[in-house]
């Protein structure tokens, strides 16, 4: 289980610095876009949040089958939508990991939408890694320079930010 336990405190960590970030957005922002091709803050912060509950289908399914025509993203309209959601999603990829062996967390895994194959053959392990947690990452930052431009100040996330300028130190 070393797998699953380093997932999870990976994941516990890029959830933690997002509370963060979804701490300090408000809901006059979430119809915001920076351009007319861009997802609004409410679609790319919601979105970030519900990758996290595909923690089930990439673990508990050798294969998963998006269907394209009922798929409804999520899109969030408050800061309490999106910290409610980061916690469930948060509990519902703990519980598909718990109790997972490395074994079965390295079984292949594959993708499929629209009737397409879009991953094949993939660890589950890393499916989980790419297609949750630097899935998240990559979105959050984002969303950082969403919340540049509307003068949100931006928490700290791996190190100091301009408006977070203090280095953290541990004992």
């Amino acid at each position: 289980m070393v797998l699953a336990e380093a997932l999870i405190n990976e994941l516990n960590r890029e959830v933690d610095v997002t509370k963060k970030h979804f701490s300090r957005i408000d809901s006059k922002h979430m119809n915001y876009k920076p351009h007319e091709k861009s997802m609004t803050m409410g679609q790319l912060a919601g979105h970030s949040v519900e990758t996290i509950a595909w923690a089930n289908e990439i673990v508990n399914l050798d294969i998963f089958e998006l269907d394209m025509e009922t798929y409804k993203p999520v899109i969030a309209t408050s800061q309490a939508d999106l910290l409610e959601m980061i916690n469930n999603n948060m509990k519902i990829a703990e519980g598909a990991l718990n109790g997972k062996s490395d074994e079965d967390l390295l079984k292949p895994w594959k993708m499929i939408a629209g009737g397409k194959t879009v991953m094949k053959n993939i660890p589950k392990s890393s499916v989980f890694r790419s297609f949750i947690i630097s899935h998240l990452i990559h979105h959050r930052g984002q969303l950082t320079v969403y919340m540049r431009v509307c003068n949100i100040p931006l928490p700290k996330t791996y190190g100091p930010t301009a408006d977070e300028p203090e280095m953290d130190f541990v004992d």
